[in-house]
């Protein structure tokens, strides 16, 4: 094994999140929070950049959440958690955009 190749294998890397463009944020967290049963990890805004990220998470069922998202605490447990995350970004100004309509 290369020198390199076990500098990452030693980082312990893992599948941290995938993520999706949403154009309607709202309908996309209901439809993965309500039907899918995911929890709403956290949120980062970047409004000078015109979009925000929802992060969500399929938790343990004995693994309760409590932390609001958006806060320094669910940024922190974000960033150390194990699992995989979905995001979701969306992209201000989308929702209006007639040309992202979905075709059947």
């Amino acid at each position: 094994m290369s020198d390199h190749a076990a500098a990452i294998k030693a980082l312990n890397p893992s599948w941290q999140q995938t993520m999706l463009r949403v154009k309607d944020y709202k309908k996309s967290l209901s439809f993965y929070q309500d039907t899918m049963g995911m929890t709403l990890i956290d949120i980062l805004r970047f409004p000078e950049f015109k979009f925000d990220l929802y992060f969500l998470a399929t938790l343990p069922k004995d693994e309760p959440y409590s932390l609001t998202p958006g806060t320094d605490e669910a940024h922190k447990y974000l960033w150390s958690m194990k699992g995989t995350t979905l995001e979701l970004t969306h992209n201000y100004g989308t929702e209006d955009d007639a040309s992202q309509k979905v075709k059947p």
